[in-house]
């Protein structure tokens, strides 16, 4: 049962710590001489804005000790503000975070309850700053084929993320998901269970077949059945078009 992206206010403040995680990529010297990272005794207990300033003031570089990364790890399968921030922890971190975050996707557990698939979607968007190609590879087989996430905001996420990297095998999938809901379903049916939120899953899909195509974001997710194939129609031309 797929659920409205219309997250809760625990995640509303992870937004910008998030955002710095992923605005530096891991380098060779990272990996060279790693420098190992302090996790703060009071990560999960402290109020939302004192979180967001604490991953803030984190290096731009360095690892998880082992021992941290276990923590880390142990509280992503959870509901809530702590999932969420482990998330944002790892993400932060080098080659084995991105090892548990790919990890924790690839267990492609359904959650149980609206909202619960947040920090999934956060470490399918975190993935994003590791651009090799296993990475691509799996967070597009998570998007498409035999067995793709089974929660379609997730799956959605990794698609995004996926084409980012250059896996244009999702193309058609993002695109199906603009035709969802629409008479274009007709001749593109879903592959995923039905549902009637999908105004999320729409917006990410037409903000990654956007920036690959080249052409300014204009899709409305809630716009009218016409709005919707249309611009979707012209998505599809302009990435045949590459």
């Amino acid at each position: 049962m797929a659920r409205s992206k219309q997250l809760p206010a625990l995640i509303a403040p992870c937004a910008l710590a998030l955002a710095m995680a992923c605005a530096s990529s891991p380098t060779a010297s990272d990996q060279e001489r790693p420098v190992l990272r302090v996790l703060p005794t009071n990560w999960r207990a402290v109020p939302a804005w004192d979180f967001e300033q604490l991953v803030s003031a984190q290096p731009t570089s360095g690892c998880w000790s082992p021992a941290d990364r276990l923590e880390l790890d142990a509280w992503m399968p959870t509901d809530g503000a702590e999932s969420i921030r482990s998330v944002v922890l790892l993400a932060l971190g080098g080659a084995p975070s991105r090892e548990l975050l790919l990890a924790h996707l690839e267990t492609r557990q359904l959650p149980g309850e609206r909202h619960d698939d947040a920090a999934e979607v956060v470490a399918a968007c975190a993935l994003g700053r590791w651009s090799d190609a296993d990475t691509a590879r799996r967070l597009a087989a998570l998007a498409v084929g035999s067995a793709p996430h089974p929660d379609l905001e997730v799956r959605v996420e990794c698609g995004a993320v996926a084409l980012d990297l250059g896996r244009e095998e999702v193309i058609p999938f993002l695109l199906r998901v603009l035709h969802a809901g629409t008479p274009a379903e007709l001749s593109d049916p879903i592959d995923w269970a039905p549902t009637d939120t999908l105004a999320w899953a729409k917006g990410r899909a037409s903000e990654a077949l956007s920036r690959r195509a080249g052409l300014p974001y204009g899709f409305l997710p809630d716009g009218p059945f016409e709005h919707q194939m249309v611009e979707a129609a012209r998505l599809e031309a302009a990435l045949k078009a590459q």
